[in-house]
């Protein structure tokens, strides 16, 4: 039987200094969830949700560890979000404005069907409305700024402000603020109480660090920017220099550009540009799923120009890329590529979503929103084009 230390696993996400700040990329996670308001001391709803949580998390680590997989592991920490309609109320003084999300963390290999079997099985065990708002959401943070805080939690404010300064000097605060609480606070003393503090960033600028190949007589300033038309001819010559010494690749990636572009499938695309040169490309199509799970994407190709790699530009138009995914709405994305590459966004193999004729390690997905889909993943039928499409001829690129 196998098992898993998930917090040993995700180390940098659940076993943070309390020295100082990191920041960190956290992956879409599944979670399952309980929303409610007040004061938390007080609510009797906000220790229900919390039994409930624990009720259903218990037995989904059963139901798994006698299961099939017989996987058994840790079950995770609770963590809140916590926010106020009016941001002006979200004061230590007064609880009874607050809103929050109580939620416990569940493993990638938990299958949907699963959850609602457990919560159907606490249910005939415990008379509580809270198990009825018991849900699985995939919760999707990105870059976030995270510090441990020991101590009761009415002395969180200095911890908390060190977080807020460090994304103040690079970017602007996003989503809800987030706490992980990894001591049970019914036996330890509070002076020991261990909780993360974690705020998810937006970064302002994408900055490009000097290195070889990217001169220190030029700006360093990455610019991520939709395609224009006038890019088509830089795109295609960006995608051919790219994957020109590549090995695995068929060399079709700019047909591949060019036939989703005819087909309106670009869902996406983004160029990455220094000082006026296109240096990247990134692409995303909407793929269809066999189950029927709508709004899913595939991401790439992905380009650099050799000289450029290996330099960030790659990872920015990844993260841009997701990011107006979020934006559109999109439930998830899936991709072919380097296992130790694509793991740092949040990628990661899901069991019973395949992409035929793809070995399963180097098929990844990114569960966005909704559930995670079960089922057979196509590509646009444009990643099978072997030359550009009729009347693309501006989509060549200028030397070809």
């Amino acid at each position: 039987m196998a098992k898993i230390d998930f917090k040993k696993k995700l180390a940098h996400l659940y076993r943070p200094s309390a020295k100082e700040v990191a920041v960190v990329d956290v992956p879409p996670m599944n979670f399952l969830m309980v929303d409610g308001e007040g004061d938390p001391n007080t609510s009797p709803a906000f220790a229900a949700a919390i039994e409930a949580l624990f009720a259903v998390s218990y037995t989904v680590k059963f139901m798994l560890k006698k299961g099939p997989l017989a996987i058994d592991y840790g079950v995770m920490p609770l963590e809140g979000l916590w926010w106020a309609d009016d941001m002006a109320a979200f004061s230590t003084a007064d609880k009874s404005n607050w809103q929050w999300t109580m939620m416990i963390m569940q493993p990638a290999c938990i299958a949907r069907e699963m959850i609602d079997q457990a919560i159907a099985a606490v249910k005939k065990k415990k008379n509580s409305a809270a198990i009825s708002h018991v849900r699985l959401e995939v919760l999707s943070e990105g870059k976030s700024v995270q510090i441990l805080h020991v101590g009761p939690f009415s002395e969180e404010g200095p911890a908390i402000e060190k977080v807020h300064q460090h994304i103040a000097a690079r970017g602007k605060r996003v989503g809800k603020h987030h706490e992980i609480y990894l001591s049970d606070i019914r036996k330890a003393d509070p002076a020991k109480w261990k909780t993360i503090i974690r705020q998810p960033m937006q970064v302002l600028n994408h900055v490009l660090p000097a290195r070889a190949g990217i001169t220190p007589n030029m700006t360093d300033k990455l610019l991520i920017r939709s395609e224009t038309r006038a890019d088509v001819s830089a795109i295609a010559a960006v995608t051919v220099a790219a994957f020109k010494t590549l090995a695995i690749s068929n060399h079709t990636e700019q047909f591949i550009i060019a036939t989703l572009r005819a087909a309106k499938a670009l869902t996406i695309s983004l160029v990455a540009e220094v000082d006026g040169r296109i240096v990247g490309h990134i692409a995303f199509s909407p793929v269809t799923i066999s189950d029927g799970c709508p709004n899913w994407y595939g991401l790439g190709p992905v380009s650099v120009v050799p000289e450029c790699q290996r330099k960030g530009i790659g990872s920015a138009l990844i993260q841009e890329g997701l990011s107006r995914l979020k934006q559109l709405g999109a439930r998830g994305c899936c991709l072919v590529g380097h296992p130790e590459y694509y793991r740092r966004f949040g990628f990661q193999n899901i069991p019973g979503l395949v992409h035929e004729g793809v070995p399963a390690e180097v098929f990844f997905a990114l569960p966005l929103a909704g559930h995670i889909p079960q089922g057979i993943v196509e590509f646009h039928a444009g990643f099978k084009a072997d030359g550009y499409p009729e009347g693309a001829g501006d989509a060549q690129p200028a030397h070809a």
